[in-house]
């Protein structure tokens, strides 16, 4: 009778423990409307860049898309979400109508930017990059 006693506390420690791993691996929760901001390094300095970031989860794909905040063209958005650990990418950055090339610039303008970061509960942040013209810092909170 100790004999399986033993055996079912056993088993029964071995589940908490691999309950507790799996629970630990759950990917963060980011599908919906995130406000996201960002300083991109100019040539007379730095200009902040706002907008709604936008996300549709499906297993640890992310897509979606930025609409930057007085914008009229949304930029695509891809990524990953790996735990807390989230990247993404900015396609074009659109949404500022005559813009032309640059960060900001219309649909088909502008540099692809890749953010990474860790996600805390209903806000995100970290680092992104833009290539040749630098990087920076973002931060994001969810839409409420």
């Amino acid at each position: 009778m100790s004999k399986k006693l033993g055996l079912l506390a056993g088993m029964a420690i071995f589940a908490l423990l691999v309950g507790s791993v799996a629970v630990a691996e759950q990917d963060a929760e980011v599908a919906g409307g995130w406000n996201l901001t960002f300083t991109v390094p100019t040539r007379d300095g730095s200009r902040t860049i706002e907008g709604t970031l936008t996300f549709e989860v499906d297993g640890q794909d992310l897509e979606g898309t930025f609409m930057r905040a007085g914008g009229d063209t949304a930029s695509e958005v891809t990524g990953k979400i790996e735990g807390s650990s989230i990247n993404f990418s900015l396609a074009g950055m659109g949404g500022r109508p005559g813009g032309g090339g640059r960060p900001g610039g219309g649909q088909g303008g502008g540099r692809q930017l890749t953010f990474e970061g860790t996600v805390e509960g209903d806000a995100m942040s970290g680092e992104f990059n833009m290539g040749d013209r630098g990087s920076g810092d973002w931060s994001a909170k969810r839409d409420s």
